[in-house]
C-alpha cells in the first residue's frame, strides 16, 4: 500500500505552508524592559490581553498554515493505492509466495534507458513490498544454471538483497524447470495457500510445456498454485536480429592466407529486414563489409572474405547493425593463419608427356591453394638423398621405389619430429621391399597387388565404398558430397596385412583398404593403396581429387585444425592444450576478469566475446585465444501465447498481467477530505480575524 498523486507535481505547493511560519517568525519582537511604578497596574492588565491575543495569534498561524498545506495537496489528487491483485489474494487469505525472476540473456533487450530485466525486478520489488507479514516468501533468479530455491521465510530484506544482486545472464533459462522448483519450495510452508509470481518476457524458446504443470508437495497431497506471469515486455512484440552461425573456410580463390566468413544471421520478428550491414572486423579495422535481405522470420547468410597480409594468431569478429538486445549482434573470432608450407614431392615415375607424369596431379593440386600457403618442390628418386628433409613440412613418395636403408632413417626420423607423409603405390613399388625398410612408418604393411580389372579382359573396376566422413580430411564430403568420390573407378590396386580397423580413412567396394592413415611420434602418415595419376585409377581426374589433397596436405602439416576455430557456447568449457614447458595460468575474458583453467580447461566463460590465454608468468599465449557465442536458443524472442501457458497451467490458476503493477491497484482518492479540510482553514481564518 502506498500514496500516489494525480497532478504530482502541484504537491510542491505545499511548500507554501511554510510562508506563513516564516512571516511569523521574522515579525517577533522581544521589547526590552524599562521599570516605571506608575504604569505597573497598566502592565499587569496589558500581560493579560496579551496572552489572549498571542493565542489567537497562534491560531490564525495555523489556520493559514493549514489552508496553503491542504489546497496545494487536494489539488495534486492524492489517492491510496493497493495492488488489485494481492487485494483480491488478501482476500482468500495468507500464501506462501515464490518470486522468479526470468534472467536470462532475452532480457537484456533493451527499451530506451531501461531493460526488460529491470522491469521485471522492479515488478517483483513491488509484490514483496505488498505482501502481508504474515506471507513467507522465496526468490528463485532463473538465470540458466541449476533450478533451485530455498525454503519460504519471513526475511524481507534477504529477499530483497536477493533481487538487488540478481543480474541478467548470457543464457538461456529453463523457466519450466525453475517454476517446477519454485513449486516444490512453497511445500516447505504450512500455508495452505501457495503462489508463484514469474516475472519474464514470455519468450517462448524458454518454456517446455510438453511436460506436466507444476505442483506443490503437501502432507494432503499435491497442490496446484496460482501463477502470476508479470510481463515485462508489457504484451508487445520483441523484435530482434541475431548472428546464429558463423562458418571460417579457406578461400584460396582470394591467394595465400585468404578466408572466408559465412555469417548467417536469423530474423526473429514478423518484419522483414532491409539493407542489414554486416562487417568483418580484424583487430580495429573493418575490413569487409556487406549487406542482407532477410525475411520476418527468416535466415540469411552473408559470405565476406579477407587475405591475411600474414601468419599468426589474428582475433576479430562478424558484427551486425545494433539493435535492442545488443549481445548477440557480433560473433567474436580467434583465428591462427598458418605459416607458409613447404613440401617435397618425389616423383616415381616421371613422364616427358606432363600429364602423364606421376606427380602432374598432385602438383597442380597442392599448387592451386588451399588452407596455408605452399610451396612445392619436386623431385625425382634419384635426387631424394641429397636432400636435407629439415627443411619441409610435408613429404609425398608417388609410386617411389623403395628408398635405401640410410634414407629410410632420415625419413622415420622425419616423421618422428613432426613432419607429414604421404605414400602412394605403383608399379614401381615392391612389397617386400617397402615392408623391409620403412615397416616402421607405413601405417599396414604393404602384401601384394590385387587387379580388378583389366583393359579387353573381364573384371569390373573397384569404387570407393566405405568414407570415414568423420575425420578431417574427408569430412567435406559428408552427406550428398559423397558422391564426388564414390564415382572414381580403380582397376588395380594394392591389397594391406592384415591389422586393426582404426586409421581406415576409405575403402574400396570389396573391404580393401584405400586410404589407411598412421602416427609415428609427432608426425602422421597417410598411405594411398592404388597410383595418383591414371595408370591403376580415374581418381585423379574425379572432383574430389583436388580438395582431398589439399586436405591432406593441411593435415599431414598439422595445419587443418588451424583454420576451423572450434565453436564455443557460453556456459561450456574451453579445451586447452599447453605448449610443451608452458604452464597456463588463466584465461581473461572480455570483461578483464580472469577465469580458472584447471585440469586442461577453461572454465566460467560466462559471456560472450574473446578470451585471451596467460601464461604463469603473465605473458599471453596468443595463439590459445578463443571466442565464445551466446546459445542461439537467447536469442529467440518470440513470444508464447497466453492461451498456451492457461491451457499448461490451468486458466483458473493462472492470470497474465501485461500492464505495470503501478496500473493495476485499486485506488482509494482522499483528496475531497483534503479539500473540506481546506474549506474549514479558510472558514476558521477569517473568523479569527473578524475577533481580532
Amino acid at each position: 500500500m502506498g500514496i500516489t498523486f494525480a497532478n504530482p507535481a502541484l504537491a510542491w505547493g505545499a511548500l507554501a505552508a511554510a510562508i506563513p511560519v516564516a512571516i511569523h517568525l521574522l515579525q517577533r519582537r522581544r521589547p526590552r524592559p524599562h521599570p516605571f511604578p506608575a504604569i505597573e497596574l497598566v502592565r499587569r492588565s496589558r500581560e493579560r490581553s496579551a496572552r489572549r491575543l498571542r493565542l489567537r495569534r497562534l491560531l490564525l498561524l495555523a489556520a493559514r498554515t493549514l489552508l496553503l498545506l491542504f489546497l496545494p495537496l487536494a489539488l495534486a489528487r492524492p489517492q491510496l493505492a493497493r495492488d488489485g491483485e494481492l487485494a483480491a489474494a488478501a482476500a482468500k487469505g495468507p500464501a506462501a509466495t515464490a518470486l522468479v525472476l526470468d534472467a536470462s540473456m532475452s532480457m537484456g533487450w533493451r527499451d530506451g534507458r531501461s531493460t526488460l530485466f529491470d522491469k521485471a525486478r522492479d515488478d517483483l520489488r513491488d509484490v514483496l513490498s505488498s505482501l502481508s507479514a504474515e506471507e513467507p516468501v522465496t526468490v528463485l533468479v532463473c538465470d540458466g544454471g541449476a533450478a533451485q530455491a530455498a525454503s519460504p521465510s519471513f526475511d524481507r530484506a534477504a529477499a530483497r538483497r536477493a533481487l538487488d544482486e540478481a543480474r541478467p545472464t548470457f543464457l538461456p533459462a529453463d523457466l519450466t524447470a525453475c517454476v517446477h522448483a519454485a513449486a516444490r519450495a512453497l511445500g516447505d510452508s504450512p500455508l495452505a495457500g501457495k503462489r508463484i509470481h514469474v516475472a519474464t518476457n514470455l519468450a517462448a524458446a524458454l518454456w517446455r510445456l510438453d511436460g506436466p504443470s507444476p505442483s506443490v508437495p503437501t502432507e494432503a497431497g499435491e497442490v496446484r498454485p496460482d501463477v502470476v506471469i508479470e510481463d515485462a515486455a508489457r504484451g508487445r512484440e520483441l523484435p530482434n536480429r541475431a548472428i546464429v552461425d558463423l562458418a571460417i573456410a579457406a578461400a584460396p580463390e582470394i591467394g595465400p592466407r585468404g578466408r572466408a566468413f559465412a555469417v548467417t544471421v536469423r530474423n526473429f520478428a514478423s518484419e522483414p529486414a532491409s539493407d542489414l550491414a554486416v562487417e568483418l572486423v580484424v583487430g580495429d579495422e573493418v575490413v569487409a563489409k556487406g549487406f542482407l535481405e532477410i525475411p520476418a522470420g527468416g535466415a540469411a547468410t552473408k559470405k565476406l572474405v579477407y587475405r591475411f597480409p600474414q601468419a599468426g594468431a589474428v582475433t576479430g569478429a562478424l558484427r551486425i547493425g545494433g539493435d535492442a538486445l545488443a549481445a548477440d549482434d557480433e560473433r567474436a573470432f580467434s583465428l591462427p593463419i598458418p605459416r607458409d608450407l613447404r613440401a617435397l614431392v618425389v616423383d616415381g615415375d616421371p613422364s616427358p608427356v606432363r600429364y602423364r607424369d606421376e606427380a602432374f596431379f598432385v602438383e597442380a593440386a597442392l599448387r592451386t591453394g588451399g588452407a596455408s600457403p605452399l610451396q612445392v618442390t619436386t623431385v625425382d628418386a634419384e635426387s631424394l638423398p641429397a636432400r636435407d628433409l629439415d627443411g619441409f613440412d610435408l613429404l609425398l613418395l608417388l609410386n617411389v621405389r623403395a628408398p635405401d636403408p640410410a634414407i629410410a632413417r632420415r625419413i622415420a626420423d622425419f616423421v618422428e619430429s613432426g613432419g607429414g607423409l604421404f605414400v602412394s603405390v605403383g608399379d614401381n613399388v615392391d612389397a617386400d621391399a617397402y615392408n623391409a625398410v620403412l615397416a616402421d612408418v607405413l601405417p599396414r604393411q604393404l602384401h601384394l597387388v590385387k587387379t580388378a580389372a583389366q583393359p579387353g579382359k573381364e573384371g569390373r573396376p573397384a569404387s570407393f565404398a566405405g568414407l570415414d566422413t568423420s575425420h578431417p580430411i574427408l569430412r567435406i564430403f559428408s552427406g550428398a558430397a559423397q558422391e564426388a568420390f564414390l564415382g572414381a573407378r580403380t582397376s588395380r590396386y594394392f591389397l594391406l596385412q592384415p591389422g586393426p580397423a582404426e586409421g581406415i580413412l576409405a575403402s574400396f567396394d570389396d573391404g580393401a583398404p584405400a586410404l589407411v592413415e598412421g602416427m609415428r611420434g609427432k608426425g602422421r602418415i597417410l598411405l594411398f593403396t592404388s597410383t595418383v595419376d591414371r595408370d591403376w585409377s580415374d581418381w585423379a581426374i574425379q572432383t574430389s581429387f583436388l580438395p582431398t589433397i589439399q586436405q591432406t596436405a593441411a593435415y599431414l602439416s598439422r595445419t587443418l585444425e588451424e583454420h576451423r576455430p572450434r565453436a564455443l557456447r557460453v556456459g561450456e568449457a574451453q579445451p586447452l592444450v599447453a605448449p610443451e614447458g608452458v604452464q597456463l595460468a588463466s584465461a581473461r575474458g572480455p570483461d578483464g576478469k580472469e577465469r580458472p583453467i584447471e585440469g586442461g580447461q577453461a572454465t566460467g566463460i560466462d559471456r560472450p566475446g574473446l578470451y585471451r590465454v596467460l601464461r604463469a608468468d603473465g605473458s599471453e599465449a596468443q595463439e590459445l585465444a578463443f571466442a565464445a557465442h551466446p546459445d542461439p536458443i537467447a536469442s529467440d524472442m518470440r513470444r508464447l501465447e497466453p492461451r498456451e501457458l492457461e491451457a499448461w497451467f490451468g486458466g483458473d490458476r493462472l492470470q497474465v498481467e501485461e500492464s505495470p503493477r503501478s496500473r493495476r491497484r485499486q485506488e482509494t482518492p482522499f483528496w475531497s477530505l483534503l479539500a473540506a479540510l481546506a474549506v474549514v482553514a479558510f472558514a476558521a481564518e477569517g473568523w479569527l480575524i473578524r475577533r481580532s
